[in-house]
């Protein structure tokens, strides 16, 4: 099933009319990242973040419920930042730091929803991280036209970032995945897990 076309289909001033504010946006991490391979800017055999974070959007109307067409809108934009004990973390976080919404229907492994995805992060240097989220629009809101304002943030939980010859190996991909990548969210599915025994006995 392919992903919505909404610009075609629902009028998108409608998606965030005023009479619904104040709203209030929640970042959801559904699936958090946990390892990744420290990675050189220059290797050609860059290894990114394992499992790829992804996060889900619910925004609620001044009434407290959930609000679909909100959620509908495709100018939701989620950033991410890297942050550790490193003084400048932010430059050792390298890939795709920047996820479009993606409306989605319901499938066997997940909810109708707008999500997030970041399957494309690497990071340079061994280490202790966290992934922050910021969620912000490419649209100025009706009740804020001349600014366009950072909504709400999350935190994933700890990255050990190792170096190549401590690397436990890569997980098979988990169910959400799986199903999310049936509506062609750019998610690659990876059928076998590589994490060494010793990892996967320590964390499970």
């Amino acid at each position: 099933m392919q992903q919505s076309r909404l610009s075609g289909q629902l009028d998108l001033d409608e998606l965030l009319t005023v009479r619904k504010e104040p709203r209030r946006y929640e970042l959801v991490i559904l699936q958090h990242p946990e390892i990744a391979r420290a990675t050189s800017p220059s290797e050609k055999d860059r290894r990114v973040v394992d499992p790829p974070c992804i996060l889900q959007l619910r925004i609620y109307d001044s009434k407290g419920n959930l609000d679909d067409n909100a959620m509908r809108s495709p100018f939701w934009v989620v950033h991410t930042m890297l942050e550790g004990s490193h003084q400048m973390p932010s430059q050792l976080l390298q890939g795709q730091l920047s996820s479009s919404a993606s409306y989605v229907t319901s499938g066997w492994a997940h909810d109708a929803g707008c999500y997030f995805i970041f399957g494309d992060l690497a990071i340079t240097t061994p280490g202790l991280y966290h992934l922050k989220f910021l969620l912000t629009t490419v649209r100025p809101l009706p009740t804020r036209p001349d600014e366009l304002p950072v909504l709400t943030q999350t935190h994933a939980n700890m990255i050990r970032a190792y170096p190549q010859r401590e690397f436990p190996g890569m997980s098979a991909s988990t169910d959400l995945v799986k199903s999310l990548a049936e509506q062609t969210l750019g998610l690659s599915v990876r059928h076998s897990d590589h994490r060494n025994r010793f990892y996967r006995s320590q964390n499970y």
